[in-house]
């Protein structure tokens, strides 16, 4: 269920 989901988070958090 957080899969595709880490994602968005993780370049909403670390926009690199």
């Amino acid at each position: 269920m957080l899969y595709g989901y880490t994602d968005y988070i993780l370049l909403y958090i670390l926009p690199q």
